[in-house]
Formats: structure tokens, sequence, C-alpha cells
């Protein structure tokens, strides 16, 4: 019998033998080695082992995930050393106690696809723990990425304990950088009062912190408060102290505050001892203090000023002929290139939606000459009540701390809105051709301003101009920053600006 005959034999014997499942010829389908991966995801095809999650509830079935020690080996050297070490266990099942299994999927997926996905913070979070456990570096900076990007300031000091716990220096110095920026917001949340002691050290010694002294100590004070009541102790002054520590007291700037305010705020807390208030006082008149002032002087930043915005253009619903079949598109993107005049701080930017959904999920990247500077991923945004529009609703994309922009460099902004559930959300315009021509070649429009935390726009000026508003025109001055935007090649003699397409309306810059 020839060679070719015998090959046959044996083709036609290991076909007649395999599995159903493996007669589709699937391998032939994948174009690379990652297709094939992928194919082998939860598929109980070829596996060796497989991972058991035991309910809670006795009645529940008990979850089951197949899986493959040859990927799982290549990955992970804990999964290596598990399964082919010197100490190999040789069974063919692995409980799991301390991790549900939708959440160890997001950690196969990973492993098997090369796709970082996650649901929410608290996923990221469990998701970065298995990283850590399994020595997956490579994941658990998918999940840093994730989590700087997308954390909101009430979850950073959660953030920054598993930061710590893991050693990870980037992560713990981005939670800093969200407490610091939205100090006021975090400790007027009830949330504060379970912020562990260690911490909250920390983040009194901060000078950065942008935060009223006053406020600063009142959420303290009530922190402390909170301590003697679960130790079932009296809530005063002695006490309180107690739970604060005399380290983080001494952290406390007392000198910021106004003597009014020290005596309504401080005093009445009797947290203080009296020779101390004693000093206080003779700080603030610049009286001598025998062995020096014990607390600190340093001084703090100051609260964030009211915002200032760069508008792109005006809106623009697109005709039929430019527009794609925007009602049967879910998945929109934008991307605007600029460079600004001065170093200036971006807080974020403005995207257009329809005005009949409530929300769109938005992924934003910025990135500064080739490198990503910012990160957001599938975050959903809640529409804004717009002024004067019937045709379009505006979603603010604010980023959990501002973006430190250099002068004459250009940044990209990118984004995506995914629309699955909110239908013609995002307005798509065509490339090549400016929003608005009349605001491509500088003609201003109709500035508006509103005092505290609410924005202002102007339009785009021309060359050397100046918004002109009787009220507030100094501060509308300050945003007339944007060298160039999008249109042609910039004085930087970079690459061509793409022409703006998209969603992005205004960018929002610190004022």
């Amino acid at each position: 019998m020839s060679f070719h005959c015998r090959l046959a034999q044996q083709s036609f014997h290991i076909q007649k033998m395999a599995s159903p499942k493996s007669q589709d010829r699937w391998q032939t389908k994948a174009a690379s080695v990652l297709e094939r991966s992928k194919h082998m995801f939860k598929n109980p095809l070829l596996s060796d082992i497989k991972f058991t999650f035991p309910s809670v509830n006795s009645e529940a079935p008990i979850s089951v995930i197949p899986a493959h020690k040859y990927v799982l080996a290549v990955s992970s050297p804990v999964f290596f050393t598990k399964f082919y070490g010197d100490l190999a266990e040789s069974g063919d099942s692995v409980d799991i106690t301390d991790c549900d299994p939708d959440v160890f999927l997001h950690f196969l997926r990973f492993i098997y696809c090369d796709e970082a996905s996650f649901e929410d913070i608290e996923c990221a979070i469990k998701v970065w723990r298995l990283a850590d456990m399994y020595d997956l570096p490579s994941l658990a900076r998918e999940c840093v990425k994730y989590l700087d990007g997308n954390m909101e300031p009430l979850d950073a000091f959660d953030v920054l304990t598993y930061a710590r716990q893991f050693n990870n220096e980037e992560m713990e110095k981005a939670c800093w950088e969200v407490i610091d920026y939205n100090a006021e917001v975090i400790v007027a949340d009830e949330s504060f009062l379970d912020v562990k002691q260690e911490l909250l050290l920390s983040f009194v010694e901060r000078s950065s912190a942008r935060i009223q002294e006053t406020t600063l100590f009142q959420a303290l004070d009530g922190w402390a408060a909170k301590r003697c009541e679960e130790a079932s102790i009296a809530v005063n002054g002695e006490n309180k102290r107690r739970f604060m520590g005399e380290d983080l007291l001494k952290q406390f700037r007392f000198s910021l505050m106004s003597p009014t305010e020290f005596s309504d705020v401080v005093m009445p807390t009797d947290i203080l001892f009296l020779t101390e208030v004693v000093d206080v006082f003779k700080q603030f008149t610049s009286v001598s203090i025998p062995g020096g002032f014990k607390f600190s002087l340093s001084p703090r930043k100051t609260v964030a000023e009211p915002l200032s915005s760069f508008n792109t253009g005006e809106v623009q619903v697109p005709d039929q002929e430019a527009s794609v079949a925007t009602s049967d598109v879910s998945d929109k993107t934008g991307l605007f290139t600029f460079a600004v005049k001065r170093d200036i701080t971006l807080r974020g930017v403005v995207i257009v939606t329809d005005k009949d959904h409530e929300s769109c999920q938005v992924s934003l990247s910025i990135t500064e000459k080739g490198k990503k500077v910012k990160q957001i991923k599938s975050k959903t945004f809640m529409r804004k009540e717009t002024i004067d529009s019937d045709s379009h609703g505006e979603v603010n994309v604010f980023f959990n701390r501002p973006l430190n922009l250099k002068k004459n460099t250009c940044y990209s902004i990118e984004t995506e809105t995914d629309t699955t559930n909110n239908r013609n959300c995002g307005v798509v315009r065509p490339r090549n051709k400016p929003i608005n021509s009349a605001k491509a070649t500088g003609t201003s429009s109709t500035n508006l301003f509103a005092c505290g935390s609410s924005l202002f726009s102007t339009g785009v000026p021309t060359s050397g101009a100046k918004a002109i508003n009787s009220s507030s025109s100094e501060k509308i001055d300050k945003v007339n920053e944007v060298s160039c935007c999008s249109f042609g090649k910039c004085h930087l003699k970079c690459p061509d600006h793409s022409d703006y397409s998209g969603e992005i309306i205004q960018l929002l810059f610190e004022g």
C-alpha cells in the first residue's frame, strides 16, 4: 500500500473517531493564533482543567468553567508551577472560593483573547487582584489604565487601598491626584466617614488638596465622632482627639482659617487643649510663641476656579448625503486635534448627542506626540440641559482630575460613543468639511456667561482677536488659547491635522 493510501486511511480514521465539535474544521476559519485561542475560550473542547465555583446556596448548581492548562501556563508563572512544576497538582479541577465566576471570566478572557473588559470599577479591582495573585503584570496594567480614567472621586480612597496593597506607585499617584482635586466633594460624602485612619493622615498632610481648612476640619470631626459611636464611648473632644491621633492633628492648617471661623468651627468641638487655642490666636496676631507653633503652616491649593470653554463649532446635524445611515449606526467616533498657546489645564469635553436620550456611553483618549496621556473606557455620562436647542443634546465628559496641557504642543482627542441602547445618540459630521465655515475663519458668536461652577463659551476668534463681553471680558480672554485646531497644517510643522469629524463641540478648560 502506498504512503498516500495509508495517509488517506489514517485521515479517514481520525475524522471518523473525531467528535462532532471537531468536524466543522474551525481551525481553517481562524486566520491567526489569536483567533484560534479565542475559539477555545470557555470551550470544553480539549479542556484538561476546569474551575468550579461552589454556590453559597446549596440548592443552586455549581458553576463550572472549562480551561486548558497549556494556555494558562504560558500566560502565568503561577499556573505553570501549579500544572507543570515539580510539585504539580494532578487533579483536573480547581475550586475557586474567593471570586465570582463572572469576574474570573474577565480574567480568563484576557488570557485567551487578549481583551481587557470590565463592567465597572469594582470589577476592575477584583480582576486586578487576580492579576496580582496569578502574576499577570500585563493584565494588571490594563486594570490600572481603566481605573485611572474611570474611577469617580468617591472611588479614589478605595482604589488607593488596593494600589498600596499591590505596591503600584503609578496608581497610588493617580488616586492622590483625584483626591486632591476633588477633596471638597469627597469629604462631603457620607462614605468619607469610613476612610481608614492611616489614609486620612496622608490626606491631611497634603498641601496639594484643594479644600478649605474649615471644611476639612469639620469632615474629620465627623469621622472621629463616628469612631466614638462605633466604640460605644462618649462623643467628646478627648475621645475624638484620641481617634484622630496627634500626628494627624498637627497637620491642620489652623492659620489658614479666619479668627471667626476658628472660633465658630474648631473651638466648640473641644478637640484642642486650651493652651493650643491660645497659641492659634497668637499666630493670628503674630505674637511670638515660646517653643514655636506646633501646627502646620504650609499652604493648601485653592479650590478649583470656574471652568471656561472653547467652542469647536456650532452643532450641525448632517444632511442626508453627508450622513451615512446615522439612524442605523450605534457606534460613532470623533477626532479633534489642537494646540494651546500657553500652559493650561483641560477639565473635559462636551459631546453632542440626541436630545431624546438621557445618557451616552463614552470612550475617550487623548494623545500627545503619539503617547496616550488620558483615557476613559466605556463610561456612562448623563445628558445635560442645553440652552436654546431643540435639535440636539449635550454630554459633559468631565475627567476625574484635569489634564495639564503644554503650550505649542499638539494634542488629539479621540472619542467613541456606544449608543446601542440609545439610538441616534451623537451626531456624525462629514470628514474634510468644517463644522461651520464662519467659525472656521474666525467669526465670533454669542458669548454666554454664568457665575459659580457653570460654564461660559465663546466662538473661535481670528488670530489675535479677543472675544468681547462687557461683564466678563477678562475671563473670556483666558479661553482664547487654542492656536490651531483640526484644519490643515499647524505652525508647529507637525503632520497634517486630521479634519474634524464626530461629536466634540467644546473643550472645557480650568478658569
